[in-house]
């Protein structure tokens, strides 16, 4: 069924091309709806703020997206009231860029699209509370309190470690919808950069 779109939608673009004299870029990826937090329905490529191109995600949860050339677009997810859930990006917390010179008559096939979230490194604040919980750990009973039951030892660290971790401060990268393919470099159609002398 896929493949039947794609040859009639390849057709339909090729017509209206002849007439306009624009060809443009197919875009196609399947997309994994689980995680999000509504169900994504439509892909957009945007230009800055300006919107380029959307496409419906089918109830096969793929998309068809056509990009005219001369662009450089970044793709995100939207739901049904137009609110974006998630950008499309090469691998968590970095962009998808792409870039149009001349389209390609083959779609560019980003493969499945899920929602990851980025790995952060713990804050500066965490870090420094695990040190002093494992300096906590590494004294002897005697040295943290003459009086402590040893299952209160560290108490205090442990549940300022806990409160940071749990709030999750200094990581403010919100999760991004990773493609399993990144697009062609430098770009479709477009000419490596000469080398810098």
């Amino acid at each position: 069924m896929r493949a039947l779109c794609l040859q009639l939608c390849t057709l339909v673009l090729a017509a209206t091309a002849c007439e306009s004299s624009v060809a443009l870029q197919l875009v196609t990826a399947e997309i994994d709806p689980r995680g999000f937090r509504s169900p994504p329905v439509e892909v957009v490529a945007r230009s800055g703020d300006r919107l380029v191109a959307s496409a419906p995600i089918d109830p096969d949860r793929s998309f068809l997206l056509a990009v005219p050339p001369g662009e450089q677009v970044m793709l995100a997810l939207v739901d049904e009231s137009g609110a974006d859930l998630a950008p499309i990006q090469t691998r968590p917390s970095e962009a998808l860029v792409l870039r149009i010179c001349r389209p390609d008559p083959e779609p560019v096939d980003l493969g499945r699209v899920r929602l990851e979230k980025p790995d952060c490194p713990p804050p500066p604040r965490c870090s420094e509370l695990r040190g002093a919980l494992d300096r906590c750990l590494e004294l002897e009973d005697d040295e943290v309190c003459d009086h402590c039951p040893p299952d209160d030892r560290c108490d205090d660290e442990r549940r300022e470690l806990d409160r940071c971790l749990r709030a999750g401060a200094g990581c403010n990268h919100p999760p991004g919808a990773v493609a399993q393919r990144s697009p062609p470099e430098p770009g479709i159609g477009c000419e490596p950069s000469p080398p810098i002398p």
